[in-house]
């Protein structure tokens, strides 16, 4: 029959049925501590009580016995005549002070032998109607007895601080009957009430304890009760309170309790019903994101994992909808040439996963022998152009040059007159230097002969000739054994000419700083200018220039590392080649 029911009714009696026994067992668990804890409280209150009043008494009779005991020692003749006066005694039932006579007392009292003074109980013996002490002063006559109602002692159990509306402390002798009165029943002779409860019999028979009992009247009370022993006097001194009145915070917190419960359960039951439809709903949603996948389609929304099956579940259409969305990125990055980026395989068995690494590793030998081709090409391209200066300037100066020079020397047989022939000479003196520095400027021999310091060196002294500018040169470059390769020699000499010619042209600097050094592994070019800073985009890597996309391709070719500053005003280029190839 409970396969009948909805998954949303089947959780809500499960949530419901577990919620109520929850509750059960907290309420009543909660109960009896509070109960258990108040019922502490209340003995250790009683206890104290208790213990003050067995206190009180026993300091009562022993404060009269010292003053009986400091009469005696006074010195006087008869002192025992002055204890009606001092202590306030009398002798009951007659109006004599004291007795001797034996008539009163019963012989076995009477002719007791005491050695010191104290008191007795004669409460029962003289069938008195309250508690009656008789103090015992033993002489050589005889012993005298002197009789008194403690109304201290009465005073002292009457007093109800700490015992509520129905506590009382009172006191039971060894014949089992009451020695102080009641509260309960104030007309009635305390002797003529018995009292033989638990925890009367429990302290003459183990001095104290404590404990729920029935107390003389038959009610269930809270009870402490001690034993008191004074001299010949057998008490037993009890303080108690009825168990309705102590329990009564327990009593109304349960019907608190009782109405609290009502209240969470009438949660529980909203509770229940609302988290039921709110597992059904995932498993509902899980449902129609299979559905979707199974289209080919990225759900749109997936159910939030969880920790029961449902949550597993949502959680594993989670991370395959997520793995197939990375698969898709990653694949887009690759085809965007991106291949630094990383694939997380979802397992060690993601065949898609495998699939798209390999073809990254794939596509990134393609891109990167491509990249080798079209740097080689590049590489042929700049070598040829160098190889073509390089031949250019030769011919320029082989050939053509002494042509000129040719033409010069025989413009004298020439019919001319001496103005046209010095007009000639001056035009053709002109060519030739032209010649000159254009054959130079396409290869300069110091440059394949002794290095880009030369070269440099030369360079920067040519062009201080025809500007103000201050140019300094430092050449650290090694002379002898320096491992600089004409490759290397040429595009730094070239990157000299294009970083000379915009700090000149362009940025209109007054002064530049010039640096070649060569170190044991690498060669650091450096040019810095104070002229106006060139403006380029964030990545330092795109240059609108051709002039510093040409130095910029230079240096690649060669596995280099170049670097532009300009913070608006000045700039500065470094350039550092390693001295083989990477």
């Amino acid at each position: 029959m409970f396969k009948k029911f909805r998954i949303v009714h089947r959780l809500t009696l499960a949530f419901l049925s577990l919620g109520l026994l929850v509750l059960i067992v907290v309420s009543v668990v909660f109960y009896f501590q509070f109960k258990e804890a108040l019922i502490d409280r209340t003995i250790e209150q009683l206890s104290s009580v208790n213990m003050l009043k067995k206190t009180g008494v026993e300091n009562t009779l022993q404060q009269k016995l010292l003053s009986v005991e400091k009469l005696s020692k006074s010195g006087k003749k008869e002192w025992w005549l002055d204890l009606p006066s001092e202590l306030g005694m009398h002798y009951l039932p007659s109006n004599m002070l004291y007795v001797d006579c034996q008539e009163a007392i019963p012989p076995a009292i009477f002719n007791q032998h005491y050695k010191h003074i104290t008191f007795i109980d004669l409460s029962h013996e003289l069938k008195s109607k309250n508690l009656l002490l008789a103090l015992v002063v033993p002489t050589k006559e005889g012993n005298l007895f002197y009789m008194q109602y403690p109304a201290e002692i009465q005073e002292l159990l009457h007093e109800r601080t700490g015992l509520g509306l129905t506590g009382e402390s009172y006191l039971v002798g060894s014949d089992y009957k009451m020695r102080s009165s009641s509260r309960f029943f104030p007309d009635t002779d305390p002797l003529s009430i018995e009292v033989k409860s638990e925890g009367v019999l429990n302290a003459f028979d183990k001095n104290e304890g404590q404990g729920i009992i029935k107390d003389y009247r038959g009610e269930n009370v809270l009870s402490v009760y001690r034993k008191l022993n004074w001299g010949t006097i057998h008490w037993v001194i009890l303080s108690e309170i009825d168990e309705q009145e102590a329990l009564l915070p327990v009593n109304i917190m349960r019907n608190r309790l009782m109405v609290i419960s009502a209240i969470f359960l009438l949660i529980i039951i909203a509770v229940s019903v609302y988290i039921s439809r709110r597992i059904a709903i995932p498993i509902r949603a899980i449902e129609n994101v299979v559905l979707e996948l199974a289209e080919g389609k990225f759900p749109k929304e997936i159910p939030e994992p969880g920790g029961d099956e449902i949550g597993k579940m949502a959680e594993a259409i989670e991370k395959l909808v997520s793995g197939l969305k990375k698969s898709i990125v990653f694949a887009d990055k690759i085809g965007q040439g991106d291949f630094t980026s990383e694939h997380q395989l979802l397992s060690d068995e993601d065949a898609l996963g495998k699939a798209l690494e390999h073809m990254k590793k794939r596509l990134n030998d393609l891109v990167k022998r491509n990249d080798e081709l079209a740097l080689q090409s590049k590489f042929a391209l700049v070598q040829g152009q160098e190889d073509e200066r390089a031949r250019l300037s030769k011919d320029i100066h082989d050939g053509v040059g002494p042509i000129l020079t040719s033409i010069k020397l025989n413009l004298a047989q020439l019919p001319l007159s001496d103005g046209e022939k010095n007009n000639l000479k001056d035009l053709i003196d002109e060519a030739i230097t032209e010649l000159r520095r254009v054959s130079y400027n396409l290869m300069p021999p110091v440059l394949l002969d002794f290095g880009a310091g030369a070269a440099i060196k030369n360079l920067i002294e040519t062009v201080s000739k025809s500007t103000s500018c201050k140019i300094f040169f430092i050449d650290d470059s090694k002379k002898e054994s320096s491992k600089l390769n004409n490759e290397i020699n040429v595009t730094l000499y070239r990157i000299a000419q294009e970083s000379l010619n915009n700090a000149l042209k362009y940025a209109k600097a007054n002064e530049i700083k010039v640096s070649l050094t060569e170190f044991e592994d690498h060669v650091s070019f450096y040019i810095s200018d104070n002229g106006e800073g060139i403006h380029y985009k964030e990545s330092k890597s795109d240059f609108s220039g051709k002039g510093l996309i040409n130095i910029k391709e230079r240096v690649a070719l060669l596995n280099g590392d170049f670097y532009l500053t300009s913070e608006g005003r000045g700039t500065t280029i470094e350039v550092e080649i390693p001295l083989w190839k990477k």
